[in-house]
């Protein structure tokens, strides 16, 4: 049987609520902290042992608020915006794009990962377009041997941490395309790149493909300025690439998540309206390529 609709009045309470909780938790846990450092400094060990359980129990209740105050909002906001905008939806808070068709995609991430972690998973149908996408971080996970402590040590690096789209494009392409940004001091150096013509373009991105010629065939000058476009209003470094296949991958290192609630008091309508801002971003992207038929062999 279907769960019956909470009022707008009760969902905001609910989720003021478990926000509040999980804010106080939060604190209160990271005074307790201190105050266990000082006890083991002071050589308070029993009541360390009481600070230390306290701190677990607090991030426990923190951590299961958390999730609650996740579910709601996914539940009677996201899928909500979503299913307005979108067909066929399946939507999972807590689900991620597999990491094996992030390093499958092309994209080219500067630094090395082994691992993804990310939420927000969406499948979905667009205008015929079958398309997926969640927010990402990706890590390098190493073991490290600590020489000092003489123990071996496990450490992850974020290197990425943003949002990642993929759109299957239900048509084979051209050419396999790659660009990334070009920061620091690489726009000083010459590097092994393809160059476009477009000067502003080409001091933004490096552009790699399997075919010099037909690379021009998806950056058409059209697609160039739509590019460079995007990358102002992103949020963060863009990448794209382009599968013969038919897949198209965007990925914006943006160093936060899509569809959370924010800092500040909570309001299911200004919830709605971020969360419907924030999907129009991705769709607006993909009704642009469409218009591109010379992206297509």
């Amino acid at each position: 049987m279907d769960q019956q609709k909470i009022t707008e009045e009760e969902l905001n309470r609910e989720l003021k609520g478990n926000k509040t909780t999980a804010a106080v938790c939060r604190l209160i846990g990271k005074i307790v902290a201190v105050l266990a450092f000082i006890c083991v400094v002071t050589g308070q060990i029993l009541l360390t042992i009481l600070l230390i359980i306290l701190a677990c129990v607090l991030g426990s209740v923190k951590d299961k608020k958390d999730t609650v105050l996740k579910k709601q909002i996914g539940e009677n906001l996201v899928k909500e915006a979503l299913q307005e905008v979108l067909e066929d939806v399946i939507y999972e808070p807590f689900g991620k794009i597999g990491i094996t068709q992030i390093q499958g995609s092309g994209v080219m991430i500067p630094l090395d990962y082994n691992c993804a972690e990310g939420n927000d998973h969406i499948k979905a149908v667009y205008k015929d377009l079958n398309m997926e996408f969640s927010d990402i971080i990706l890590c390098q996970d190493e073991n490290i041997y600590n020489e000092e402590m003489q123990v071996w040590e496990n450490k992850k690096r974020e290197v990425f941490k943003g949002q990642w789209l993929i759109c299957d494009l239900g048509r084979e392409l051209s050419a396999q395309v790659s660009l990334f940004p070009r920061t620091g001091f690489q726009r000083l150096i010459r590097t092994d790149t393809i160059k476009t013509g477009n000067e502003v373009f080409d001091k933004h991105f490096t552009v790699r493909s399997d075919d010099g010629e037909k690379v021009f065939h998806i950056l058409t000058p059209h697609m160039i300025e739509y590019i460079l476009s995007a990358a102002e209003i992103s949020g963060g470094k863009l990448y794209m690439s382009f599968l013969k296949e038919g897949k198209l991958h965007i990925a914006v290192e943006s160093d936060c998540d899509f569809f959370e609630a924010g800092k500040g008091s909570i309001d299911a309508d200004r919830l709605r309206e971020k969360f419907t801002t924030q999907i129009r971003w991705f769709t607006d992207m993909i009704d642009e390529l469409r218009l591109t038929d010379t992206l297509y062999r």
